[in-house]
């Protein structure tokens, strides 16, 4: 598909370290939250990592053990990040913040759009999310198990903004603003564009109410709309606020 438009020259593999940095934007939309995570445990101050193994069935599961030397990583973060850590399961992927660490290093000036499932640590690591974030995917629907049908689900879990907000900072990055992907496009005009479709004479109804759906759908507080948006630049502007961060996204 990149070849077919053009594009295929302007593929860069991350894995080379020698690449000039970039001038522009970086638009990550669901990455984070599918680097590989670790399952650990929290309770009366000590931490035990869950590891898949098998069952007496020969089935798969979790069994609690020793803590790796990158769930402790993993650890480490989240004290830096929490006066008081409770009690509870944290799903926690340092590989994400290596990713985004070496993303915004190889960002000369710009930006970075990060758009995925999460939210900062003192909301992402409270209340009912510390049975573990972890969920399985599979034709469009969810599950807590992961071990359902290994190898055709897709594994995620929530990002901690928190955690990758660091990450970019101690790489020369600034944050610009975090919010929700439905007060983004709100704040981009989107419902103006809408308007805009249903006044052109051109528009048919079910042009407009596909586009209507789908609007709707990406703005959703309660679904897609939730999706979290983090902004950070670069030897860039912030300030007046960043196209996208007009409207303040909703508490929850």
């Amino acid at each position: 598909a990149f070849r077919d438009v053009g594009l295929i020259d302007k593929i860069v593999d991350e894995s080379d370290t020698e690449f000039a940095p970039i001038t522009g934007i970086v638009l990550a939309n669901e990455v984070a939250d599918a680097f590989p995570a670790h399952r650990l445990e929290h309770r009366e101050g000590t931490w035990t990592e869950h590891w898949a193994s098998l069952d007496k069935t020969g089935a798969l599961c979790f069994v609690p053990g020793e803590v790796s030397t990158d769930g402790q990583r993993a650890i480490d973060l989240v004290a830096s990040e929490m006066e008081t850590i409770p009690d509870g399961i944290f799903d926690l992927s340092p590989a994400a913040s290596d990713w985004f660490a070496g993303t915004i290093g190889h960002l000369d000036r710009g930006y970075a759009i990060i758009i995925d499932y999460g939210y900062t640590a003192p909301v992402l690591f409270s209340g009912h999310r510390l049975g573990g974030t972890l969920r399985a995917y599979q034709a469009h629907t969810v599950a807590d198990d992961p071990f359902i049908d290994p190898g055709n689900t897709d594994l995620t879990v929530h990002v901690d903004f928190t955690a990758l907000i660091m990450a970019g900072v101690n790489q020369g990055a600034e944050l610009a603003g975090l919010t929700t992907q439905g007060a983004f496009l709100s704040s981009l005009d989107l419902g103006q564009r809408l308007l805009a479709m249903q006044q052109d004479p051109e528009t048919t109804m079910a042009d407009y109410l596909s586009a209507q759906a789908v609007v709707l759908r990406l703005i959703d507080p309660g679904g897609l709309g939730r999706f979290s948006i983090l902004l950070m630049a670069k030897n860039a502007p912030v300030d007046p606020p960043l196209g996208g961060l007009a409207v303040p996204p909703p508490p929850f």
